[in-house]
């Protein structure tokens, strides 16, 4: 008898403070269950980043079980909105020749999620993420290797705030 009460004794912390995995705590109202995304604003002078933000954001709601995604506000329970509202490139690593050999690059994004019936924001929310890579004399190839560090930085910040979104942060 004493076995079955330390178990219980145990396991009564792991219940009693909420222990969810992410993503899996969704602590939005029971009756928002499909989402619209609108185009992310860029409020930097980087171009093209919207795009890689939301298409990072959408793909991760669309893999994600705490909303559905449509492609309209009018037939969504909520709608989600968002900014991308800096973006920096810094160089953090120099050679001997005193030439820059690694960059850094940190980017930031807000969100909102409003309910679609009359505009009360359900969530709110930021990330940010920075990723290093490496220099390159060949232009072409520098560019290549930013847009990929942008590519990773839209990914985890799509992450962070699906995560933060669905456990309600």
């Amino acid at each position: 008898m004493t076995r079955p009460l330390l178990l219980l004794l145990l396991l009564l912390p792991l219940v009693a403070c909420g222990y969810h995995p992410p993503g899996r705590g969704s602590q939005l109202p029971v009756e928002v269950q499909t989402v619209a995304i609108e185009f992310f604003r860029n409020a930097t002078l980087e171009p093209l980043l919207e795009n890689v933000v939301t298409t990072a954001v959408s793909q991760r709601l669309i893999r994600g079980r705490a909303l559905r995604v449509v492609d309209e506000a009018r037939s969504a329970d909520a709608v989600l909105t968002g900014e991308v509202s800096s973006y920096l490139t810094e160089p953090v690593a120099y050679d001997s020749q005193d030439e820059i050999a690694r960059w850094r690059s940190t980017m930031q994004v807000a969100a909102v999620l409003r309910r679609v019936s009359n505009g009360e924001v359900l969530w709110k929310g930021a990330a940010s993420w920075r990723e290093e890579y490496a220099a390159s004399l060949d232009k072409a190839f520098q560019e290549d290797l930013e847009a990929a560090a942008i590519a990773t930085m839209g990914d985890r910040i799509a992450e962070e705030l699906y995560f933060r979104m669905a456990d309600n942060f």
